[in-house]
């Protein structure tokens, strides 16, 4: 995605050896893993400051990107594919490769020859890839499998340059799986882009809360870290258009404080998001609070065709709850829960801010 402007050789290993899922080397992830450790600002490193298997990492490293954006497109939607590779420079994909052994693709859908591949089973997806261009004229015939017409993603692999050409190599449009699940990095930002982040959600979305309709309200208590301005919170669309206001909450004492800095009306963003995935929402107005401040930043958000609207982190034991966290769940807007004690989770929503200066 930073191509061409920005050349970057990030660790794997940092990636790998960081998150939050207890995931190896050997045990794969997918694109949510590799997604709650960019947007928690763990990474991405440098290469050369945490070499790759070498059974070793730096947990002080700090992030050289700051990803604030990844949209989660439409099922083989491939229009909309080309439109966020034009846009954004690269789409990450699910495929199914079929191998034949350890080092090998089957040649029954893979021509090694033009470094044309095309799945035509029912397998579920077992890999990622980068989609990095199209060419609507590739030749159906360089194909080993049969394929419906020309054309074919040009996609960037991750298993070297011995692989394809260079690493490069070509998906048909006829691929049963290619575009199935994909994710586009749309804002990626300069590690000073805000002094802080506040968040429980280093987990990422593991699911999804409501209450059985479209609507509902979120909300996250922090303790300010020193006097600062509030500027941006990010969460996720758990679905395409998905509208949402935005409320402040200062001096925050109780779970009643949050409805009355609803029913003030002093909305401090809002808008709607046409494909699901996570965003950063910079408010129309900078928020001010002091250090050891207990403040809240208060969620409404709808998403059509969904009666959980509302992105959660999951846990599978109640000690493995961020301690000091503390997340609020509502359908009206006037009565609160809170989701640690009732629903075993933290909400998946963060806040941005700078240093007064």
């Amino acid at each position: 995605t930073l191509l061409p402007e920005d050349e970057w050789d990030f660790s794997e290993d940092h990636m790998i050896l960081n998150n939050d899922f207890g995931a190896d080397t050997v045990s794969g992830g997918d694109f949510l893993v590799a997604a709650s450790y960019l947007l928690s600002w763990k990474g991405p490193v440098r290469e050369e400051d945490d070499p790759y298997n070498d059974g070793a990492t730096d947990t002080s490293l700090t992030a050289a990107k700051h990803v604030q954006e990844i949209r989660f497109l439409e099922n083989r939607n491939f229009t909309q594919i080309k439109n966020m590779v034009f846009k954004y420079g690269a789409v990450e994909t699910s495929l199914f490769i079929s191998v034949e052994n350890d080092s090998y693709v089957s040649t029954e859908f893979y021509n090694p020859y033009e470094y044309a591949y095309c799945y035509t089973g029912s397998e579920d997806a077992n890999h990622e890839v980068v989609i990095i261009g199209w060419d609507d004229n590739f030749p159906a015939d360089a194909f080993y499998s049969d394929v419906e017409g020309d054309g074919a993603f040009i996609c960037k692999n991750s298993w070297g340059e011995n692989f394809g050409d260079g690493g490069i190599f070509y998906v048909s449009y006829s691929d049963t799986v290619v575009g199935s699940v994909s994710a586009a990095y749309a804002r990626i930002e300069d590690p000073d882009n805000y002094d802080n982040i506040y968040q429980y959600d280093y987990a990422g979305w593991g699911g999804s809360i409501g209450y059985g309709r479209n609507k509902a309200y979120m909300a996250n208590v922090f303790t300010a870290g020193s006097s600062q301005e509030l500027k941006a919170a990010g969460f996720y669309a758990v679905g395409r258009n998905t509208a949402y206001k935005i409320y402040a909450c200062r001096d925050y004492l109780t779970s009643r404080d949050l409805s009355p800095a609803i029913n003030s009306g002093e909305i401090i963003a809002e808008g709607v998001f046409e494909d699901s995935g996570f965003y950063t929402v910079d408010f129309s107005k900078a928020v001010s609070v002091d250090e050891g401040e207990r403040f809240a930043v208060i969620v409404e958000i709808s998403t059509q065709g969904t009666g959980k609207p509302v992105a959660i982190e999951g846990y599978s034991e109640p000690d493995e709850i961020t301690a000091s966290g503390e997340s609020y769940l509502s359908s009206d807007g006037s009565l609160w829960e809170n989701t640690q004690s009732s629903n075993n989770c933290t909400i998946c929503l963060k806040v941005y801010s700078d240093e007064q200066r």
